[in-house]
């Protein structure tokens, strides 16, 4: 068991444990079990943030245990904390044992300090500024930051009498005497201002720029008169303004009508429009509405409807192509340039052609090779067994037919090395008896490999089967069916 530590808040602790067996050799669990960790003196445990590593870095019996104590409100500071393995089996033993402890900011103590870098005077300055009787001497802060932060309240009151409370100064080109960043629900700097420019939530008087930002939204002038200019502009416009405006838009409501979404002038606004030396809204409208008759100047839409009433000129064309649309073609009264009907066909019963000498010779020259095919098929019957019957072909071992060379493999015991220099005893079984020596003994080729010569009376059965065997050799059993 080891104390690792006191950890800050939402810290990770990593620490490594290991296993052994009886006679101290490391080894790895079993059955892994179940680091968890427990609060104080509670029962209750937590297993929220623990990742168990087992045989760290390939490293037998040394496991990594890493805790996130941000994972979960169980880790809270002032608490301490116990690392338990649980239900883990190690060397055949059930093991449960305590890893580790540590706690988090449990070990703070309160300090007094009377002395600051070994200066009393340094210390009580400081105790002078949290206690609010001040300290009058400048502190130089040019190499050190300053982070206030509150929930709830002003975090940093600057308050002056006579002079400005926050004065920012920057001395670089490219740098500023103070930034101020906002976040999406609070400004980055807010200001409230009094009755007068001296007053103001932010006053800018500068000779290039009173107020300079770049931002999403930008200011880059001096916006006082600006301002004031527009909101004259705005105080200008009177009530009586507003009205004229809206008794004009007001007049379009009777003079224009959607249109599938598309205002335009009703038929009656056209009609009633104003006369004047050009034509007159009715006029218009009686153009926009003729029937066309000359083609110049206009084109039909992909969809617009077309009657056809010449083809190339032709009248007659065009009503073709509509009684071929109609009731379909017909060939007594629709014509097809380039096509000549005929009444009566030749009919053709010997679906062989015109020139009868040819194809009579290629006839015969089938009906030869036919002849052949025929020849050799009776032969093969004849010489090797009945076709119909599918009986008397030569195939495999045959029956009571002695057979020469017959090969097979010896092995030795190990079963993977082949068996070589061996007397090899044969026997065989035929049919449903027992085994008996075969007629002859096995004579080694090569490599394992051996050779018997089976005589008739080693194959006068259906299904005999082989067996070889040897004292150093696994035995060999081979079955074979005869024909």
């Amino acid at each position: 068991m080891q104390y690792l530590g006191d950890y800050k808040e939402d810290e990770t602790v990593y620490f490594l444990w290991s296993t052994n067996d009886a006679d101290g050799a490391s080894v790895t669990r079993t059955a892994d079990g179940t680091v968890s960790v427990y609060k104080d003196n509670g029962v209750s445990q937590s297993v929220a943030g623990v990742t168990d590593t087992e045989d760290f870095d390939s490293l037998t019996g040394i496991h990594a245990c890493t805790i996130d104590l941000s994972a979960d409100v169980f880790y809270a500071t002032g608490a301490d904390y116990a690392v338990v393995l649980s239900a883990a089996t190690i060397d055949g033993q059930t093991v449960n044992a305590v890893l580790a402890h540590f706690s988090i900011e449990n070990r703070f103590q309160e300090v007094d300090a009377v002395k600051i870098s070994g200066s009393s005077t340094a210390a009580d300055n400081v105790e002078s500024v949290f206690l609010g009787t001040g300290h009058t001497d400048d502190v130089d802060l040019s190499a050190r930051k300053l982070k206030l932060d509150c929930d709830t309240n002003v975090a940093l009151e600057v308050l002056s009498s006579d002079d400005s409370a926050i004065k920012a100064v920057s001395s670089a080109a490219t740098k500023h005497g103070m930034e101020l960043a906002g976040n999406t629900t609070g400004a980055g700097l807010r200001a409230s201002s009094g009755t007068s420019p001296n007053a103001a939530g932010i006053y800018a008087d500068g000779t290039t720029y009173g107020i300079y930002a770049e931002g999403e939204y930008d200011i880059d002038a001096d916006i006082h008169g600006t301002i004031d200019t527009v909101r004259d502009v705005i105080n200008a416009v009177t009530a009586t303004d507003v009205d004229n405006v809206k008794a004009v838009t007001d007049k379009l409501d009777d003079t224009l009508e959607d249109d599938g979404g598309t205002y335009r002038f009703t038929e009656n606004a056209l009609e009633e429009a104003p006369s004047g030396s050009g034509a007159t809204a009715q006029q218009v409208w009686e153009y926009g509405t003729r029937a066309l008759t000359d083609k110049a100047g206009f084109e039909l839409a992909a969809d617009q409807a077309v009657n056809v009433t010449k083809i190339g000129g032709d009248a007659q064309s065009a009503t073709d192509l509509k009684d071929l649309a109609d009731t379909g073609y017909d060939p007594s009264t629709h014509k097809v340039q380039g096509v000549v009907l005929t009444d009566t066909c030749t009919t053709n019963t010997d679906v062989r052609g015109t020139d009868d000498a040819a194809t009579e010779a290629k006839q015969d020259i089938i009906d030869a090779n036919l002849d052949l095919a025929l020849a050799d098929t009776d032969e093969l019957q004849t010489n090797q067994g009945n076709w119909a019957t599918a009986t008397g072909f030569a195939t495999g071992i045959k029956k009571n037919t002695a057979l020469s060379n017959f090969h097979f493999v010896m092995y030795l015991l190990d079963g993977n090395t082949a068996a070589t220099g061996k007397t090899i005893t044969a026997e065989r079984l035929i049919d449903d008896g027992t085994y008996s020596a075969c007629a002859n003994s096995p004579v080694e080729e090569s490599d394992g490999t051996y050779r018997i010569d089976l005589a008739a009376s080693d194959l006068n059965g259906d299904v005999i089967t082989f067996k070889f065997t040897e004292e150093d050799c696994r035995t060999t059993i081979l079955t074979v069916v005869t024909n």
